[in-house]
């Protein structure tokens, strides 16, 4: 669950909606994530060495 929906269900006093996940969701959904994290910290990092290459 994002913050400003914490933040919005405390302010109305919304019941919270749990989302179950079986390990094998979680884990899938968690996969993705770490996959995503890496290709955008591997980009990152081209984008900084080739900078640094041209002294941008």
């Amino acid at each position: 669950m994002d913050p400003l929906a914490v933040i919005r269900r405390a302010w109305t006093h919304e019941e919270a909606q749990v989302e179950v996940k079986t390990m094998t969701e979680y884990m899938t959904d968690f996969g993705n994530k770490l996959e995503e994290m890496c290709s955008l910290a591997k980009d990152n990092f081209v984008q900084i060495c080739f900078s640094l290459r041209l002294g941008v």
